[in-house]
């Protein structure tokens, strides 16, 4: 009886580690285009530039972000933003293709490793709706 019931026991646990690795997502790659997790934001597509290790952030991954609506950044795009490799695929939703990064995004890039920059790890809809708004002057003229 203790056999048959450890027995099944384990075989519960390999089905639901079967079951998250079925459904965990595609590992990142260059040329990739996603949609994004988050409210009023089905436009926003996500493409992957590039991949790197950079000393004291571990694994980053530099995206450029486009579709974002008019209230939350004017034109639409950011050309460059590095996030860590860890915490991007959690606000990831669809891969909905490949695409290419804007003509901004290799100054971007080489603006980010000339500051010594860091990489972000809060959610794309954080980043979109809360942060791109507050770093916005107040009078769109200015």
């Amino acid at each position: 009886m203790l056999t048959r019931m450890l027995t099944f026991t384990l075989a519960a646990i390999a089905s639901l580690f079967s079951i998250a690795a079925a459904q965990a997502p595609a590992p990142l790659a260059v040329g990739q285009e996603w949609s994004i997790q988050g409210e009023g934001l089905d436009s926003v597509r996500v493409v992957i530039g590039h991949l790197e290790t950079v000393d004291g952030l571990s694994d980053v991954v530099h995206i450029s972000v486009s579709g974002i609506p008019p209230e939350y950044a004017p034109g639409g795009v950011i050309g460059h933003l590095p996030y860590l490799t860890s915490a991007l695929p959690a606000f990831l939703d669809t891969q909905t293709g490949t695409g290419e990064v804007p003509p901004e995004f290799e100054n971007g890039l080489a603006y980010w490793r000339d500051a010594g920059g860091g990489a972000f790890d809060i959610s794309l809809e954080e980043l979109i709706t809360v942060l791109l708004p507050a770093s916005l002057p107040s009078d769109p003229s200015k």
